[in-house]
């Protein structure tokens, strides 16, 4: 760790910087770790010089100058009475990009959704709200924060509430269309009338 030379590397470690396993144990860390990720790769250090296990994404370098993005996990072990370094790296370039690319898709929609006239949300594989629309936080006068998970169904009617809770946890389980009418009761008592409808995707 004193001197942050490699001591050893498998063959895919190399391989996925684009030289051989000799080049590659001469190489200092500021010639194959991105500039960017180099406070990262002190931190990796650190928490590996403290006895502490790491983890981070990072950006490396190939031996053609072209950067790529790792999931880096660093473990301390003891060799020959010194502290050593053992490092899990992973290329996670498609997976990055695979993420870049569905934020992209998601823009045009969460657009659409945010002008809508009528409330929407989504939820995950439980039931539990990940996003809900300004329109929606307008009916419940909620902040998104606070309409999230089951947040939102403090705005129901306390007289619907069980019978909406009942019917939505029938259609999570049974992983069915739900459909109930039901009030929806603000802060300041005004009540509103609705039909919330959900389906599967």
């Amino acid at each position: 760790l004193e001197s942050q030379t490699l001591t050893e590397v498998n063959s895919a470690y190399p391989k996925m910087h684009g030289c051989s396993r000799e080049t590659f144990l001469s190489l200092r860390p500021e010639q194959f770790v991105h500039p960017d990720s180099l406070p990262l790769f002190a931190d990796f250090v650190d928490a590996v010089r403290t006895g502490r296990v790491f983890h981070s994404e990072a950006q490396n370098i190939r031996r053609d100058g072209t950067p790529f993005d790792i999931e880096v996990y660093g473990f301390p072990f003891q060799y020959q009475g010194r502290t050593q370094a053992l490092a899990v790296v992973r290329d996670i370039t498609k997976r990055k990009a695979a993420e870049a690319a569905l934020r992209r898709s998601e823009r045009p929609y969460h657009t659409l959704t945010s002008m809508s006239p009528v409330g929407i949300f989504q939820t995950d594989a439980q039931g539990q709200f990940v996003y809900v629309n300004e329109r929606l936080c307008h009916l419940t006068n909620m902040s998104p924060a606070d309409a999230l998970g089951e947040g939102w169904f403090d705005a129901i009617h306390l007289e619907d509430a069980a019978y909406v809770r009942r019917a939505w946890q029938k259609a999570i389980e049974s992983r069915q269309p739900c459909r109930c009418e039901y009030r929806l009761r603000d802060h300041g008592g005004k009540v509103t009338w609705v039909i919330g409808e959900a389906r599967p995707i």
